[in-house]
């Protein structure tokens, strides 16, 4: 924690004090097309902090978020078009989704 803060706030050999904020370590961003059969957000093991997930503008369909195979259009955590979720997850390979239609595309970013 001290760390964190000595790089935030750093005063020069003139005594100035310059106030910046590190940048968080985005680990990836990308997309998934869903269809109305369960799939992996990604299906290798990524290792992240969390993860934000945003249903793009131009589905016509709702997606579905579970966090395994089971998931359905029934028990899954529902997103519309423009509708976005943030989650503290260790592994993004554990997160899934499902659509009530085909061909509907999420993106995602997430933190390391």
């Amino acid at each position: 924690m001290a760390d964190a803060l000595k790089d935030k706030f750093m005063a020069d050999e003139d005594g100035y004090q310059e106030v910046g904020i590190k940048a968080v370590d985005s680990g990836g961003i990308g997309q998934t097309t869903v269809g109305t059969t369960a799939v992996q957000i990604t299906e290798e093991a990524t290792y992240i902090k969390s993860v934000s997930i945003k249903a793009l503008a131009t589905n016509t369909g709702k997606v579905y978020i579970g966090s395994d195979n089971t998931v359905t259009v029934n028990t899954g955590y529902e997103l519309l078009a423009r509708d976005s979720v943030d989650k503290d997850i260790a592994n993004l390979a554990d997160v899934w989704l499902i659509a009530d239609t085909a061909s509907q595309k999420i993106c995602y970013m997430t933190v390391t």
